[in-house]
């Protein structure tokens, strides 16, 4: 067996050192088979396919198109040579073109600018991105620091099948480990390095004052692990390398008993040092100047925010005294409200990747399977030795079989509609999601969308029914369901029962741009139009 690679508890494991060009090679042809089918093709087409309910599939290739031509090249031209040359490297050892790799790297920042550079454009961008960090330390984890991390992103089917844990020990710099995937190089993601320094990184969906001419993301927390001891010195790295868009650093410290928050928007940045014992972080900033800059597209996104950050402080504060590494991944594993596994959850469709740091003993967990991936068994890894430890695997994230069998199906659902475009299979496959758990109400609205989009109103006003006979624990989604009750009713010529509908909330609470179509809805009969559901949230962006 290669030294440099082996597939441990379903990961492919590399031991990556020397020079760039030397461990982008050995990542690219190690993994070739991987990288091809996982995240990096996934990312070069998923511009246009997010794009397409609003462009059509032409409208999206040209937009897409453009858009690399123009800002995808600005970006690629910010990242520093050393990149470029790891990125080069591992093109040619995973036999991929280097322009289809590039693409797939200024995504996470070409993404986020565009949903800003979107808002009010007539363009609904599903926004898909997540992300749940729990710290504890000190009396309450009994002494030991524990870092826990989901990453919620876009590569469903592809990042989590082909998760790699990637050993570095570059010529320049210290060694760390990247928990990442197959082709996603660098620890500039979720990291820990040989000095006891932890790393995940969090998205911002939007600001007021966002604006290219920073570094890509990825560079600045990859030269932290390389170059940063201390806290510190990652604050004088942090500042070296102002990002383009939103995003906030999350950087604990074995040495110094401390977490620091770095927020930054790419023109304004805050940080402040974390001692207590407990913290938590999801994926709105903290500090009041910069929340003040924060722009909320999404009501169910904005929901999900808070209540993700809510969940995590109240499990950490009533099992503190007594958390420990398992009880971090039963934090990252939550379902959600109680009434909705799409209330509020951990985990998501999107959660990629879950990890559980213990940074003074170099070690970590990570868990294995199909997204959500915070809901499978957690595997020890030793930075040290660079292999799997002998230890037996977390169970704390275990999924109930029932609910996982139900969200399976949801999430074919949404590969069958968004990767595939194939409505027939998608309907299918959210009808039996909801048949698995017939008191999901999300699960039949959802199953009601679909019909929608398929231009079948009678069979959306069935899902519809039974979701708003269900309710929901938020009151604006029952709302939502009603609003698109509606408009089956209108395509189907029952002008009466519509307005009815229509009618009924405006004396609800309602998000406002659900109260705004309900009021157009009154004056005019809705027409069908192909609608951009976004699954990770289970609603639509625009109404």
């Amino acid at each position: 067996m290669n030294d440099a690679y082996q597939y441990q508890n379903g990961f492919h494991v590399l031991k990556l050192q020397g020079s760039e060009t030397e461990m982008g090679y050995q990542h690219g042809k190690l993994l070739r088979t991987a990288i091809q089918a996982g995240a990096i093709p996934y990312f070069k087409e998923y511009l246009p396919r997010v794009l397409q309910p609003s462009l059509g599939k032409q409208g999206a290739k040209a937009l897409q198109q453009m858009l690399y031509q123009t800002t995808g090249k600005r970006l690629l031209k910010a990242f520093p040579d050393y990149f470029r040359e790891h990125m080069r490297a591992l093109a040619e050892g995973a036999d991929l073109k280097e322009q289809d790799v590039a693409q797939a790297f200024v995504l996470p920042d070409l993404f986020l600018w565009l949903v800003s550079k979107s808002n009010g454009r007539h363009l609904d961008l599903a926004p898909t991105l997540g992300c749940s960090t729990a710290f504890a330390q000190g009396e309450a984890s009994q002494g030991t620091m524990l870092h826990a991390r989901n990453l919620d992103y876009m590569g469903v089917g592809h990042w989590d099948a082909q998760q790699a844990i990637l050993f570095h020990k570059p010529d320049q710099g210290m060694p760390f480990v990247s928990i990442s995937s197959a082709g996603v190089p660098l620890g500039g993601i979720t990291s820990m390095n040989q000095a006891g320094l932890t790393l995940a990184v969090h998205q911002h969906l939007s600001c007021l004052n966002i604006k290219l001419g920073g570094t890509p993301i990825g560079i600045a927390g990859d030269q932290v692990m390389r170059y940063a001891s201390t806290l510190a010195e990652a604050v004088q790295i942090l500042d070296r390398y102002p990002p383009n868009v939103c995003w906030t650093y999350l950087i604990a410290s074995a040495e110094e008993n401390a977490l620091l928050c770095y927020e930054t928007t790419g023109t304004a940045s805050r940080w402040f040092i974390e001692r207590g014992e407990r913290f938590a972080y999801t994926n709105f900033y903290l500090d009041p100047e910069l929340q003040a800059q924060e722009t909320h597209l999404y009501p169910s996104q904005w929901r999900s925010n808070l209540g993700r950050y809510q969940t995590i402080c109240q499990t950490l504060e009533s099992q503190s005294g007594q958390i420990d590494a398992n009880t971090m991944a039963s934090v990252l594993a939550s379902p959600g409200h109680k009434n909705c596994r799409l209330a509020q959850p951990l985990s998501m469709l999107f959660t990629v990747s879950s990890v559980v740091f213990e940074p003074q003993a170099r070690r970590f967990y990570v868990a294995n399977g199909p997204a959500p991936t915070s809901q499978r068994l957690y595997w020890g890894f030793d930075l040290a030795t660079e292999s799997a430890l002998d230890l037996p695997a977390l169970t704390g994230g275990l999924a109930d079989p029932e609910a996982d069998r139900a969200f399976s199906a949801y999430r074919q659902a949404y590969i069958y509609w968004f990767e595939q475009r194939n409505k027939v299979q998608a309907l299918l496959a959210m009808e039996q999601a909801a048949e698995l758990a017939p008191r999901e109400s999300i699960y039949a609205y959802m199953a009601g969308l679909i019909a929608l989009d398929k231009q079948s109103p009678d069979l959306a006003i069935h899902w519809l029914n039974k979701a708003l006979n269900l309710g929901h624990p938020d009151p604006q989604r029952c709302s939502a369901f009603r609003l698109w009750r509606a408009r089956a009713y209108d395509l189907l010529g029952l002008r009466k029962q519509a307005r009815a509908d229509y009618q009924q909330i405006s004396g609800q609470t309602a998000d406002i741009r659900v109260s705004k179509a309900a009021q157009k809805g009154l004056a005019q009969a809705w027409r069908w139009r192909a609608l951009s559901i976004e699954f990770n949230y289970a609603d639509l962006m625009a109404a």
